[in-house]
C-alpha cells in the first residue's frame, strides 16, 4: 500500500525518489499534528476520570465514616451510684443508656401504681436490655420498707368501755380477711375474684383471662408465669390463693383438628400446626406421645406443655 502511494505521488508530481520519500514523511507528520488534539483530549479525559473516581471514592469513604460514627454513638460514660428504680426519672434512665421508649414505658408503669419489689422485676419490662441490667444490677437498691406494712403506733391502753368494741372490730376484720383470701379455681375465676389478689388490678386480671381463653384453661398453676405484665408479687399471689380443678381445661383432638384450630393454641402456632397436619397425612394418626416425639419440629419443652391439652382418639 505504501509503495502504491509512493508511485502515485511520483507520477502525479514528477518527484524523484528522495522527494517522494520526503513528501510521505511530511504528510505523516501533518496528519499527526492534525489528530494530536483529539488524542490529547481522549487520554486527558481517561486520566481525569480515573482521578475523579478516586476522589469520589475517598469522599464516599469519608462520608460513610462520619455517618457510621454518628449512627453509633459511643456508650455513655456512666457515673454509677446506688439508686432506687422506683424513684428515678425518665431523664436519668436515658443517662444510663436506656432507650427513650423503654424509659417512658417504665414511667407509665410507675404512674399507674406499679412498683419494682426486687431487682429482677426490671427484666419484666418489655425490651429492657439484659446487658444494661447486668451493669446496673450491683447499684440497684430498692427500699424494702417502702412496701412493708406501716409501723404500728405505740400501744395505748384502751378505756374500759372501748375494749370490747375494739375486740369485736378486730375479729370482724380477721374474718373478712380470711374470707377474702379463700382459695378459688383459677379456671373459673372472673375479674372480680382475681382483683382481690395482691398485685392484680383490672388490666392484669383481663390479661390472665385472655391468656386462659387462648390456652383453653390452665393445666398447671406455673403457667401463670407466661401471662404478660405480671410481676413477682402478682404471680406469688395467684400461686398461693388459687387452685386448678383436674381436667377443667379444654382438650384438642389431635387427629381431628385442622390447621385453623391447631394454630390458635399458644403452644402450637401456624408453622407447627402445618407440620403436624402434614405429618398426620403422610404417616397416619397419632396414637401416643411416642408418635408426637417423631415430629422433629416439636421440641421436648413444648411437647411437655402441650400434652395435657391433647387426646388421642
Amino acid at each position: 500500500m505504501l509503495e502504491r502511494f509512493r508511485r502515485l505521488i511520483r507520477d502525479y508530481f514528477g518527484f524523484s525518489q528522495k522527494e517522494t520519500n520526503g513528501t510521505i514523511v511530511l504528510s505523516f507528520l501533518l496528519l499527526l499534528l492534525i489528530f494530536m488534539p483529539f488524542l490529547q483530549n481522549f487520554f486527558y479525559k481517561e486520566i481525569t476520570a480515573n482521578i475523579s473516581d478516586a476522589r469520589l471514592q475517598d469522599s464516599l469513604v469519608s462520608l460513610l465514616s462520619r455517618v457510621s460514627a454518628e449512627a453509633e454513638p459511643p456508650p455513655p460514660d456512666l457515673d454509677l451510684a446506688p439508686f432506687d428504680p422506683n424513684k428515678i426519672s425518665t431523664e436519668q434512665w436515658l443517662q444510663f443508656g436506656l432507650s427513650k421508649k423503654v424509659a417512658q414505658r417504665i414511667e407509665r408503669y410507675l404512674a399507674k401504681g406499679g412498683k419494682f419489689r426486687k431487682k429482677e422485676d426490671l427484666l419484666r419490662v418489655y425490651d429492657f436490655p439484659q446487658d444494661l441490667y447486668e451493669v446496673l444490677e450491683p447499684y440497684i437498691q430498692i427500699e424494702s420498707q417502702q412496701y412493708a406494712r406501716k409501723e404500728k403506733k405505740p400501744y395505748k391502753q384502751p378505756k374500759k368501755y372501748e375494749k370490747k368494741e375494739n375486740l369485736d372490730t378486730s375479729r370482724k376484720f380477721a374474718q373478712k380477711e380470711k374470707k377474702q383470701f379463700k382459695k378459688f379455681d383459677l379456671n373459673a375465676a372472673d375479674t372480680a375474684q382475681l382483683k382481690t389478689l395482691r398485685g392484680i388490678g383490672e388490666k392484669r386480671a383481663l390479661n390472665i383471662i385472655k391468656y386462659r381463653e387462648k390456652l383453653g384453661g390452665f393445666a398447671q398453676i406455673s403457667q401463670i408465669e407466661e401471662v404478660w405484665g405480671l410481676d413477682s408479687i402478682a404471680i406469688e399471689s395467684v400461686k398461693r390463693f388459687t387452685y386448678i380443678t383436674p381436667n377443667s381445661w379444654k382438650k384438642i383432638a389431635i387427629n381431628q383438628a385442622g390447621e385453623e384450630e391447631l394454630k390458635k393454641h399458644p403452644y402450637i402456632g401456624y408453622k407447627l400446626a402445618k407440620v403436624l397436619v402434614n405429618y398426620r397425612l403422610q404417616h397416619g394418626k397419632f396414637t401416643s406421645e411416642a408418635d408426637l416425639r417423631k415430629v422433629k419440629a416439636l421440641d421436648e419443652n413444648i411437647l411437655q406443655k402441650l400434652l395435657p391439652y391433647l387426646f388421642f382418639d
